[in-house]
């Protein structure tokens, strides 16, 4: 079974890939120990993983961000929004009351919103960037015996698994991969639907997953972008 810190290295992986791809970020793929990050992952896994991170450096920057565009669009897609509330109930209560969820989670770790972040904390690098956080929590509570803190630690990273990631990771991914065919978004969503699933079945949850037919007709303000910092906090 992997390590704590070695899932908190593949969220943090799967932050960074489907993040904008800034220049200063895209860096961080060219780095050899990287593939580090994916020991223990399974046979299936880390090839893929392996095949992403050298179709990135083939690629390079420019074409990376032009595919990310591409898929995502400058502000939004329709398509396939990597957002989580766009996702589910159509009403607007819902979609306030699912943000102020996930805002719950994030505030209760420390976790602030970055002053300069006009994207949303529902994005799926900011998701992702929050369980990489609470696993390294837990890795660290591990280490010093903290017997209470460490469950807290297991029990949110349940909970956020089983009532976020864990319902719309399914939905995304398969309208990423209808939208990006043999693209490298397909490949990362791909690895990140497997590894998402490979969390629910070590975690012993079971989400309620959405439909296709739960994408949503919704409308963002035009200053939420998708080429902005995540969700930034301790260790983050």
């Amino acid at each position: 079974m992997m390590k704590e810190v070695q899932r908190a290295n593949v969220y943090g992986f799967l932050a960074r890939l489907f993040s904008y791809p800034r220049r200063e970020t895209f860096q961080i793929f060219s780095h050899e120990d990287i593939f580090e990050a994916f020991n223990g992952l399974g046979e299936k896994l880390v090839t893929q993983a392996n095949q992403i991170i050298e179709l990135l450096r083939a690629l390079g920057h420019e074409e990376v961000r032009e595919e990310y565009v591409q898929t995502f669009g400058h502000v939004i897609s329709a398509e396939c929004p990597p957002y989580e509330t766009a996702y589910g109930e159509s009403h607007v209560f819902q979609q306030t009351q699912g943000l102020a969820d996930i805002a719950g989670f994030y505030k209760a770790w420390g976790i602030d919103i970055a002053s300069d972040a006009h994207d949303r904390l529902d994005h799926i690098s900011a998701e992702c960037e929050f369980m990489s956080f609470l696993l390294l929590k837990l890795d660290y509570f591990s280490s010093k015996d903290e017997k209470e803190a460490e469950e807290i630690c297991i029990d949110s990273a349940k909970k956020f698994l089983e009532e976020h990631l864990g319902k719309w990771v399914p939905i995304f991914s398969a309208l990423v991969m209808k939208k990006s065919p043999g693209g490298l978004y397909h490949k990362a969503v791909k690895l990140l639907k497997e590894f998402i699933e490979k969390e629910v079945e070590i975690s012993g949850i079971e989400p309620v997953v959405y439909a296709e037919k739960a994408l949503r007709s919704f409308a963002f303000d035009d200053q939420q972008c998708s080429q902005c910092p995540s969700p930034r906090g301790e260790g983050l």
